[in-house]
């Protein structure tokens, strides 16, 4: 229940399936279901911990590229733009080599 109140408070789209009529709404066994079958372990956890602690670690290019694909479904502004920040990042960092190289 925790973690429903939480995700709730920093996400609208959270808030909305929570407490919709829809599956993740419906308390199974006492507590509720999200199946994000599209997010991988390490960039849930990485949701979880912006949640929770407003903290983002850095990760690859493909696992930066998911994480902002799921703070723009699950409309975490500001995740949104840590991930943008750390792309810019990655990329300046990868192709400024090749740029002056």
């Amino acid at each position: 229940a925790a973690n429903s109140v939480v995700l709730a408070a920093r996400s609208r789209v959270f808030k909305q399936m929570l407490s919709s009529e829809m599956q993740e709404g419906q308390l199974i066994a006492g507590k509720r279901h999200v199946d994000l079958p599209e997010t991988s372990g390490e960039v849930l956890d990485q949701l979880l911990e912006w949640c929770y602690a407003d903290k983002m670690r850095d990760l690859d290019l493909p696992g930066t590229m998911e994480l902002l694909r799921a703070a723009d479904c699950f409309e975490l502004t500001g995740l949104l733009q840590k991930c943008s920040q750390r792309l810019g990042k990655i990329l300046t960092m990868e192709l400024l080599p090749e740029a002056i190289g």
